[in-house]
């Protein structure tokens, strides 16, 4: 995912904690396409090419994963899970769908 990409997501995140007054968001962040395209400075009606791009982009992230510290019976304990996971495309709504267990 490019940078543009990035800070799209990052801040419909950001701006959905602020609205839940900084509790909890929902487990699948669902974006529209094309504001997602626009925010990466595309046109927004994108072609099919294009939106499987931005899936395979996001696709990308499922391979990265990063540290969870806990503690498990009394003892340290680290688990590892994906950074982001793709949860799918809707071409009837246009939206393309991830979650994260960074979110919650």
């Amino acid at each position: 995912m490019d940078k543009a990409a990035e800070k799209m997501v990052l801040e419909y995140i950001l701006g959905k904690f602020e609205e839940s007054n900084y509790s909890e968001l929902s487990d699948i962040i669902t974006l529209y396409i094309p504001d997602l395209a626009e925010s990466m400075g595309l046109q927004r009606n994108i072609n099919k090419n294009q939106i499987q791009r931005i899936i395979d982009n996001m696709k990308i992230f499922h391979n990265i994963v990063g540290v969870m510290h806990g503690t498990r019976n009394g003892k340290p304990s680290q688990s590892l899970f994906p950074v982001l996971n793709f949860e799918g495309y809707d071409d009837k709504k246009n939206t393309i769908s991830f979650s994260s267990p960074y979110m919650n």
